[in-house]
């Protein structure tokens, strides 16, 4: 953990940013804080930990503390919509963390081998807006078009994953993918949070 900490401290330059360990890769920025996983550190291939580490710095950097209102209002609005308030942020997360992955790797693109070996996986954004109401046999819909939409940005932007991904997406979902891509390209592509 010592070294991840170096590493990120280097990375972050000069900023007031605490690196701790806890029990997932997140960025809080009300706390001033980065947050990493040192048990998953022995676990990961060291690729893929520097690449969760260049995200949370890109969160650092791209996001911030102007990221709190943000969220909030979105959060707000989709919830006067009728979606639920951690659905709403879980879907803004996602969409963000492709909007400044794009910014991190135009600013530092010897990244792109490190953010390719986390987009392999899953991601890094916990798929826990609702409370488990039961056994689920499948993932809700939901969950499926944020994992294709990851995949897409992936494939296309990463150049990884690209069939496999898109075999295991249902018709449904990726209908529904392709008729909001564009505004989800506009969406990553926008360089300031606020806009």
């Amino acid at each position: 953990p010592s070294e991840l900490e170096a590493v990120e401290r280097l990375l972050l330059r000069d900023r007031d940013i605490r690196v701790v360990a806890g029990a997932w890769w997140s960025y809080y920025p009300e706390r001033g804080e980065v947050v990493y996983p040192p048990n998953l550190l022995s676990e990961w291939a060291a690729d893929r930990s520097l690449g969760a580490l260049c995200h949370e710095i890109a969160e650092v950097l791209f996001s911030g503390p102007a990221a709190v209102p943000v969220v909030t209002g979105f959060v707000e609005s989709a919830s006067r919509r009728g979606c639920e308030p951690r659905t709403a942020q879980l879907l803004l997360n996602v969409i963000n963390d492709l909007r400044i992955n794009r910014l991190y790797l135009q600013e530092f693109p010897g990244s792109r081998r490190f953010l390719a070996a986390v987009y392999q996986h899953a991601g890094l954004v916990p798929q826990d807006d609702l409370q488990n109401r039961g056994p689920r046999l499948a993932p809700l819909p939901h969950h499926l078009f944020l994992d294709a939409l990851t995949a897409r940005w992936a494939s296309e932007s990463l150049h990884i994953g690209t069939e496999t991904a898109r075999a295991r997406t249902d018709d449904r979902v990726r209908r529904t993918l392709d008729h909001c891509w564009p505004a989800i390209l506009r969406a990553i592509d926008t360089d300031d949070l606020v806009a």
